[in-house]
């Protein structure tokens, strides 16, 4: 129960004594604080000074320091980051945009060059998903064709000029700029950064839906109901716009049945529609994990890096 709230400092709750697993001894915590710290490495830095006892994170980089320093259990999911595309505007309106910018840039080359932690992605689906279909991945890097639909695209009067929408935050700029720089060593396409307060993003991206291009991050531990969600054309929370009939008749059959089998062969499908309709390029596999000290107790995982805060202890 909220017991105490600093704007922009700190919330605090009490032990609610007509919870409805009392009688299990929960929530095990007399009392919980939620302190608000924007900075990941202050994050990292106020847990392991002992100011604080966990934090979640999805940083590459801060996972592998923290399974050195201090502890972690690592939570897998499907998605991961995510450059999405709105259909509904140009240059992306059009198929060959898409493929082009997918093409022109190599998931591997982004961790290689920035030292952050990505695993490359292949699919939308991890590697280690039951759903992960190996016959059906993204396109490898081709430099050759990304600039021969680039230049096939200017000569259209259709030059890839586009404002690339991303969070106010140093990694996701970091790899923002790694991506201009590299669509940089080709002609006829431009790419502008909008870094926005995370706030403002939103507002933008979800509400109003004036993008071109934006980093999203996806982390969804089954397809059901999130994809069906974002990618089902007659969703209300279909943000990129995206409506393929394939798509939909896969997102059908994975929500229809219970049957492994059934829902694998479904969510192959949607790769399908994934690899030939470009809505999306997935160029980092999800990593997610709590960070913790060695005294907390009862980490459990329930969602796409949520943890039951009801079963959280202290030694």
């Amino acid at each position: 129960m909220l017991k105490d709230w600093v704007r922009g400092s700190h919330q605090v709750y009490g032990r609610n004594p007509n919870y409805w697993q009392k009688d299990k001894g929960l929530p095990k915590l007399d009392e919980l604080t939620f302190k608000s710290v924007p900075d990941i490495k202050q994050e990292f830095n106020t847990v392991k000074s002992g100011q604080a006892d966990l934090f979640l994170s999805s940083d590459g980089k801060v996972l592998e320091q923290a399974e050195e320093e201090l502890r972690l259990k690592r939570f897998t999911t499907d998605g991961g980051q995510i450059v999405q595309f709105n259909l509904r505007k140009a240059p992306f309106d059009d198929v060959r945009a898409r493929r082009a910018m997918t093409l022109a840039l190599d998931p591997a080359d982004i961790p290689k060059t920035l030292n952050n932690g990505y695993v490359p992605a292949k699919s939308f689906f991890t590697a280690s998903s039951p759903f992960f279909d190996p016959a059906v991945t993204q396109p490898a890097q081709n430099k050759a064709e990304a600039q021969r639909l680039f230049d096939e695209l200017a000569a259209e009067g259709k030059k890839v000029d586009f404002s690339y929408l991303v969070p106010q935050n140093p990694s996701s700029v970091a790899v923002a700029e790694y991506m201009q720089s590299r669509l940089k060593e080709f002609s006829n396409v431009t790419m502008r950064i909008e870094p926005l307060e995370i706030g403002t993003y939103i507002v933008k991206y979800a509400i109003q839906r004036e993008y071109q291009a934006t980093l999203t991050q996806i982390w969804a531990v089954d397809p059901e109901p999130m994809l069906y969600a974002y990618w089902q054309s007659q969703s209300p929370f279909n943000l990129s716009g995206w409506n393929n009939p394939q798509a939909d008749a896969a997102l059908a059959a994975g929500r229809a049945s219970t049957d492994p089998a059934v829902r694998k062969q479904a969510y192959s499908e949607l790769q399908k529609a994934l690899v030939a309709d470009v809505p999306l390029w997935s160029y980092a596999e999800s990593l997610t994990g709590a960070i913790h000290s060695d005294k907390v107790t009862g980490l459990e995982h329930y969602n796409a890096g949520v943890i039951f805060m009801d079963r959280v202890g202290r030694k």
